[in-house]
């Protein structure tokens, strides 16, 4: 390919195109007189077309390449005037910079690409935590307070075990950006806080983005027991209810037979097969050292020989702490409830229905079952 690039240069010396893909093939060779020569391509590219700004760019990084640290500064200068609000520009400009001691100058540029394009935000971060020594007050001063630079602040935060800093931090970004702009940052987020299991502040970065004041998580609070909003099966943070991928049983809402409201859980049974359970769960916050009562109502006409309850779950250890007597056939409004207190070793129950008692692949399981008015009330 390189007598060919040799060839275009030849027959087309005035376009600029050619001498970038003749100079990058002489880079290459690791060779000093190709090295030499392909910064000349550059250089002739750059003349052809000096109102390019990629065509200076390429030049500036190749003579940042070659150690001309101070033609490298003026080729970069003249593609950041040419495309002044180029992220890309900004951020190529700024870490030749920075590779350079020149912090100040390189970490307003990189700032400003990370503002201009989010996918720089967590690459800027991770290279100010780094050389400043994970000082987050010495990173905030070198990349400012924006929403982007905060969103990546937080999860480097929660990467290295610094969670309260990173609720902190992540608290500072406007509620309605966080709803909006960045809803998928925030599920991401609250979804790292509650695999580290701390529960609790998962609970208080969910809460200030929260759809109405009876969404919002609080100790000791379940949401939406009393099924009244449907379930969301996309983007559901962990404090609602959550409902796993699988075939049966069919879930939704019913109008028809409720004990207080508007509708009730409805659960459609119609199996021959053990795999693929739907499980509900909830996550819910506690306090420590508080007694707890897990409430539930439910109509069931169920043939199987499988038993379902309700279980509480420590989600710090992942041990069962309670669970209600299995449910049985009943054509009224019947009460389950389980009695629990959190273990010392965490802030954060789940709530989940289950099923056991058939362990081989065939189950049959047919019926419904209804619910009604959950909660969690302390004793």
């Amino acid at each position: 390919m390189r007598p060919v690039a040799e060839w275009l240069a030849a027959i087309a010396p005035s376009d600029p195109r050619v001498h970038t893909v003749l100079a990058e093939f002489l880079e290459r060779n690791f060779d000093q007189q190709d090295l030499d020569r392909s910064l000349i391509e550059y250089q002739k590219a750059a003349g052809l077309a000096p109102n390019n700004y990629l065509m200076w760019l390429d030049l500036a990084e190749a003579r940042d390449r070659h150690g001309d640290y101070d033609l490298a500064d003026e080729a970069f200068a003249r593609a950041l005037e040419l495309a002044p609000n180029y992220a890309g520009v900004q951020w190529a400009a700024g870490n030749a910079l920075i590779r350079h001691k020149q912090l100040d100058r390189g970490f307003s540029l990189i700032s400003r690409a990370a503002d201009g394009d989010n996918t720089y935000a967590g690459p800027a971060v991770s290279l100010a935590f780094q050389l400043f020594d994970e000082n987050t007050s010495a990173v905030e001063h070198a990349l400012g307070n924006t929403a982007s630079i905060n969103s990546a602040l937080s999860t480097v935060l929660a990467v290295h075990q610094r969670y309260d800093e990173a609720v902190e931090v992540w608290q500072r970004i406007p509620a309605d950006i966080r709803r909006g702009q960045f809803k998928e940052q925030n599920t991401r987020f609250i979804a790292q806080l509650t695999a580290a299991k701390k529960i609790t502040l998962a609970a208080r970065a969910s809460a200030d983005v929260s759809d109405t004041e009876q969404s919002r998580p609080e100790p000791g609070k379940l949401i939406n027991g009393g099924f009244e909003d449907a379930f969301r099966t996309k983007g559901a943070t962990p404090f609602e209810w959550n409902i796993s991928q699988g075939p049966q049983p069919q879930v939704g809402l019913s109008d028809s037979q409720r004990r207080s409201g508007d509708h009730s859980l409805i659960m459609n049974f119609e199996s021959f097969e053990s795999v693929g359970f739907r499980q509900l769960e909830q996550t819910v916050p506690v306090e420590q050292s508080r007694s707890y009562v897990f409430d539930i109502f439910y109509k069931a006409d169920m043939k199987t020989k499988l038993e379902f309850h309700w279980e509480v779950v420590d989600i710090a250890s992942g041990a069962i702490i309670s669970r209600t007597p299995s449910l049985v056939n009943a054509a009224d409004w019947t009460e389950l409830s389980a009695r629990f207190m959190p273990p010392a070793s965490g802030d954060g129950v789940l709530v989940r229905f289950v099923s056991q008692g058939c362990d081989g692949p065939i189950c049959p399981c047919s019926g419904k079952i209804l619910f009604d008015d959950a909660s969690i009330r302390p004793e």
